[in-house]
């Protein structure tokens, strides 16, 4: 986690980002003490985990309408295995 706008530079293996599933998101907003809000919580077990909903790839219409529409909570993951 960064906060600020300090320079420098980020260099990291590409391999262990996709086995480890591991994202580098950017942000100009926010301040050091709100990460730190969140770590606190998430020691606490006060953070409940994001929702993830498994659904068939010939439902994927109906998952883009719903996400479009607000009404998906979490994440949706297609099965392309289920499909076959």
């Amino acid at each position: 986690m960064l906060c600020g706008l300090y320079g420098g530079e980020l260099v990291q293996p590409l391999p262990p980002i996709a086995r480890r599933a591991i994202g580098i998101i950017g942000s100009y907003v926010g301040n050091l003490q709100q990460p730190k809000e969140v770590v606190a919580l998430a020691k606490k077990k006060k953070r409940k985990p994001t929702p993830v909903t498994l659904r068939a790839l010939d439902e994927v219409n109906e998952t883009l309408e719903g996400l479009k529409a607000g009404k998906v909570l979490g994440r949706v993951v297609l099965d392309f295995e289920a499909a076959e």
